[in-house]
């Protein structure tokens, strides 16, 4: 399996989703515009496809 590519493919769905919900639904609510947004929230979703890519990589080369 492509456990690399299996987090890379998740880790940029999710970020996709969250992105795109939040400029939906959160940026017109909290009034936000979106290099505050971005700075605020944004950038923390970044974290998702690294943490994901990461846990691939473990599951490809620490198999047990």
């Amino acid at each position: 399996m492509d456990f690399i590519g299996e987090g890379f493919d998740v880790g940029l769905s999710w970020l996709g989703i969250n992105c795109i919900l939040d400029i939906l639904v959160l940026l017109p609510l909290a009034g936000m515009n979106m290099p505050t947004w971005f700075a605020q929230i944004g950038m923390r979703y970044l974290m998702m496809p690294v943490m994901s890519i990461s846990i691939g990589y473990m599951a490809a080369y620490h198999k047990a």
